[in-house]
């Protein structure tokens, strides 16, 4: 089944520093390299695990990337970044998560190691403890929750490429 790539950013809306835009010429999206260096660069840092939302916030800032009124962009503006697809090479349409054409700007290892952090730190994504029990709670009334002992592989392969990139020399 073939879904139009076009209709991610219809339903997504593509805000700066979003690196794919539309080619309206090709009905394509295509990659802003400038953009994509710095959501790359945004996915690279949260995936290590050392910032916040907040600091990602600040870090946009200090690169261009505010509100029409000079502010820094919301938390929300940051989640719905680190956890749109479309960075990975794939994209949402009608409650499914679909491989696009466009190009990938960054590994899908790396988007779940960003998504593990993310989702271990519920509090500050929901901004309050009271807030994230009752979610929580509400989620997980009658299911059985299975825990899996030991380090997530995702994660930890992200770290290391992350620091691997850093090291001086490679």
């Amino acid at each position: 089944m073939h879904v139009s790539i076009s209709l991610q950013v219809v339903l997504r809306p593509a805000i700066k520093p979003a690196p794919h835009l539309n080619d309206h010429r090709t009905k394509r999206i295509v990659v802003d390299r400038e953009r994509a260096l710095l959501v790359r660069q945004v996915f690279d840092q949260y995936a290590s695990g050392d910032v916040t939302l907040d600091n990602l916030r600040h870090f946009l800032a200090e690169n261009g990337v505010r509100t029409k009124n000079g502010k820094l962009v919301g938390r929300t503006f940051v989640f719905d970044m680190l956890t749109n697809p479309i960075h990975y090479g794939h994209f949402c349409y009608a409650g499914g998560v679909y491989e696009g054409k466009h190009e990938a700007i960054i590994s899908k290892d790396l988007f779940d190691g960003t998504q593990a952090v993310l989702f271990g730190r519920w509090t500050e994504v929901l901004g309050s403890e009271r807030l994230t029990g009752v979610l929580l709670d509400r989620l997980t009334h009658r299911v059985h929750i299975l825990e899996a002992d030991g380090q997530s592989y995702r994660l930890a392969d992200a770290k290391r490429r992350l620091k691997k990139s850093k090291s001086p020399g490679v």
